[in-house]
């Protein structure tokens, strides 16, 4: 996560202002430029964890077949083996 910069009293996060412990910057915009899906627009893509894989929450419009937009927000892991995969549901559904 982000954590005080030694020469200054800003914060640098891993995998965004500096590579992560892999080495990897930019993976909070992966995805964002993804063609293709006019019925998808991203909002936000943020980086939660840079460990060996990597965690993002990414926020978007989807337009239903309905013509209704709602804002949807899902959490994907990317182990670096090909395309990233939807995190898991915990807990019980309501």
């Amino acid at each position: 996560g982000p954590r005080p910069d030694r020469d200054s009293s800003t914060t640098t996060t891993a995998g965004i202002d500096e590579p992560d412990r892999r080495g990897r910057t930019g993976p909070d915009r992966i995805g964002r430029d993804l063609p293709g899906n006019d019925g998808v627009r991203f909002r936000d893509v943020e980086l939660l964890s840079t460990d060996w894989y990597v965690l993002r929450r990414t926020t978007f419009d989807m337009r239903h077949r309905n013509d209704h937009w709602s804002t949807e927000q899902r959490e994907t892991y990317d182990r670096g083996i090909g395309r990233p995969r939807r995190r898991p549901a915990t807990g019980s559904a309501s």
